[in-house]
């Protein structure tokens, strides 16, 4: 009896000596369903990667990304650090969206404004709006958390802090590091809020540095979630009628 090779046996191997090993007692066990299904699911893993790496092509997962960051003039990839959209969100074409940033469907980011997930990861909720010029930013390690249906006023700024659902930020305030502003809230144009400082939920903020003046009523609350819903549907008329003239 021969050697047994790719389906056919060859007399010539009859004097070849045969090598045959004992299995270990983990060797023979055999395996549970779940073991197996993992094992194959990772041998297809590994083989897939080798042949698109002979191809010179990149995993389907990462050539997404980099679809859809070559696709809008306004996402920017940093090194291994891609923005996510979960959704149909309007962009204007000259707005940065860099890095490490994840945006909710229905959301917007105006013209000029600026996103830029270096430091640290940036989180903006579903329905929420920053508008033309405003800015979002955190220091090193930190990251910047805001809510579903926000809205960011013109020229705005956020560092570092974390916004909750349903706020509405006037025109050119300022929110810095570690701050963070409850649910249902009003900050008013050029508020100034400082390093840590904490609003409760329903606070009307304002001044430099700013305070809470007084709680908000349901027609305030109603007004920011109205806000927010405008410009939701201000976005999605953008997406289906802006046009280069």
């Amino acid at each position: 009896m021969g050697y047994f090779f790719l389906g056919q046996t060859y007399p010539w191997t009859r004097h070849l000596p045969r090598v045959e090993r004992a299995a270990t007692r983990e060797e023979a066990a055999p395996l549970k369903v779940q073991d197996h299904a993992q094992v194959v699911r990772s041998a297809e893993q590994l083989r897939a990667a080798t042949v698109l790496g002979w191809l010179g092509l990149r995993p389907r997962a990462e050539r997404a990304r980099r679809r859809l960051t070559s696709r809008h003039p306004a996402l920017h990839r940093l090194g291994d650090l891609c923005p996510q959209l979960l959704g149909k969100i309007f962009l204007a074409r000259n707005a940065a969206i860099v890095g490490d940033v994840t945006i909710g469907a229905d959301s917007s980011i105006w013209f000029g404004a600026v996103v830029r997930g270096d430091n640290g990861s940036i989180h903006i909720g579903a329905g929420s709006n920053i508008q033309d010029l405003a800015a979002v930013h955190a220091h090193p390690g930190g990251q910047v958390s805001v809510g579903d249906s926000v809205s960011v006023g013109h020229m705005a700024v956020l560092h570092g802090c974390t916004i909750r659902d349903r706020v509405l930020i006037g025109m050119q305030a300022c929110i810095m590091d570690d701050a963070e502003v409850g649910e249902d809230s009003i900050v008013a144009a050029g508020a100034l809020i400082t390093k840590g400082k904490k609003f409760a939920p329903r606070s009307l903020i304002q001044g430099s540095p700013a305070r809470c003046v007084r709680t908000l009523s349901d027609s305030d609350i109603a007004y920011i979630q109205r806000n927010a819903t405008e410009y939701v549907d201000r976005g999605r008329w953008y997406l289906a009628n802006l046009h280069r003239a």
